[in-house]
């Protein structure tokens, strides 16, 4: 493949690329040597495919290169110090490369980066606090690195910065307040990092904020009413949070919401009265949360929602009799629900439904 694409007389034409995962070593080598013909190229996805230090060498050259993604692959520090050099990039994902601190001292070199992920490295609170020195930056993920409380700390000095991704981080209550006090904020991910009502109370404050996910924490009714005093949210993702009837009653208030996830709690029928309400939800995630036939007849009223998922829950005839009265959804799942075949096809026969999930 590489032997015919090299006869190419289009390859400076090129200025965008994503090349499927790799799995040899010998296609790498080749792939990168293609990939250093393609002067023009602005843009490049080279994402798992073994690529290590060499490989990064080979692309280097790339003069107009400005957004490159060159994760899950073998970089190291060795790799992370050839990256450097490439002072034109303004994009980079870095992202499960077995980078430690050393590693990103050099990445946080690239002062002209405005967009960084680095997540699923090693970085640690030092690599953190060189981070903080990337004052251009304005969307950055570094999750699932467990930098931990003082390495939020590194963070306040990126001015900038209007999107934030710390999953994953073990940062806590503690770590969910200091969080809070960067107020420019917009969009937030802080899901998996033990957060409880605590902390969901300091995130409130943060009345910038307009996207909002924090699933996988131990919330709680308690940590869902703080949530629900964030009027100006429009995207939350609030699942696994333990959250009862009584936790939806609080988010009911969420009147900017055009998409919710409040999947695997425990709302039932009397907490979709409360979600219901919610009217200019665009897409509902309501999997997993004991509703029946009664909560699922209220969804009807929801006359924007174009996108459900009400998976594994206790849906029967009688709620997919109402379900298909909703001409305008385009995607549904209604899978592991006590649904019959006659129930199914009836769905199935929605007008602009496109994707249909039922097992």
């Amino acid at each position: 493949m590489f032997d015919l694409m090299r006869k190419s007389q289009f390859l400076e034409c090129f200025s965008s690329m994503k090349i499927g995962i790799g799995t040899l070593v010998s296609d790498t080598v080749k792939l990168c040597n293609f990939i250093r013909m393609c002067g023009k190229l602005t843009k490049l996805d080279v994402s798992s495919w073994l690529v290590n230090a060499e490989g990064a060498n080979m692309i280097s050259n790339l003069a107009h290169l400005a957004d490159l993604d060159i994760s899950n692959n073998q970089l190291l520090e060795r790799g992370s110090k050839i990256i450097r050099e490439m002072t034109q990039l303004t994009k980079l994902n870095i992202s499960r490369n077995n980078i430690n601190a050393g590693g990103t001292k050099s990445i946080c070199e690239m002062t002209q980066l405005t967009d960084l992920d680095i997540s699923n490295n090693f970085i640690g609170n030092e690599g953190a606090s060189y981070i903080g020195g990337m004052t251009k930056l304005t969307n950055l993920s570094i999750s699932e690195n467990h930098i931990g409380v003082e390495g939020i700390k590194s963070l306040f000095h990126i001015n900038n910065l209007i999107c934030l991704n710390i999953s994953s981080c073990k940062i806590g209550d503690e770590g969910a307040r200091l969080i809070s006090e960067m107020k420019q904020l917009t969009t937030l991910e802080i899901s998996h990092n033990e957060i409880g009502s605590y902390g969901s109370k300091a995130i409130s404050e943060m009345y910038q904020l307009t996207k909002l996910n924090i699933r996988y924490n131990v919330l709680g009714n308690e940590g869902a009413h703080y949530i629900g005093i964030m009027e100006q949210l429009t995207e939350l993702d609030i699942s696994h949070n333990r959250i009862s009837g009584e936790g939806a009653k609080s988010l009911s208030k969420l009147s900017q919401l055009t998409k919710l996830d409040i999947n695997t709690n425990e709302i039932g029928d009397e907490g979709m009265k409360s979600i219901s309400k919610l009217d200019q939800l665009l897409y509902l995630d309501i999997g997993e949360n004991e509703i029946g036939d009664i909560g699922t007849g209220l969804i009807i009223g929801m006359s924007k929602l174009t996108e459900l998922l009400i998976n594994d829950n206790r849906v029967g005839n009688d709620g997919a009799e109402s379900l298909a009265q909703m001409h305008q959804l385009t995607q549904l799942d209604i899978c592991n629900n006590p649904v019959n075949d006659d129930s199914l096809e009836l769905l199935s026969k929605l007008p602009d439904l496109i994707n249909f999930y039922f097992c």
